[in-house]
């Protein structure tokens, strides 16, 4: 972690953007498998390698920056990601071709 400005921040991996202040990361979850890590963001949710920190996927799940916070979270057998926020209708994600299943 670094200091700027006296608050704290952390270059986040392969995340897009410059760098990223833990005040914008709603969650953080790890897989039952510990080889993928997913970053809760304002409405998109950043897969991540767990080893490395390689950027996977980034799904945008229909929750808009700065609309209700959004959770995640992996099936028991890591092959899925599930996501939802408020009133907006929960997604499925396959990890293993990396694309949405529900809503199609």
């Amino acid at each position: 972690m670094t200091e700027e400005s006296g608050s704290s921040c952390v270059a986040a991996a392969q995340i897009p953007s410059e760098t990223q202040c833990l005040e914008s990361i709603l969650s953080i979850k790890f897989s039952a498998d510990g080889k993928l890590l997913a970053a809760v963001m304002d409405g998109r949710i950043h897969l991540l390698d767990a080893f490395n920190g390689n950027l996977l996927q980034t799904f945008y799940t229909g929750s808009a920056k700065g609309g209700p916070a959004m959770e995640a979270t992996f099936s028991p057998d890591s092959k899925y990601l599930l996501s939802g926020a408020g009133a907006v209708r929960p997604h499925w994600h396959s990890l293993q071709n990396l694309k949405a299943v529900c809503p199609a």
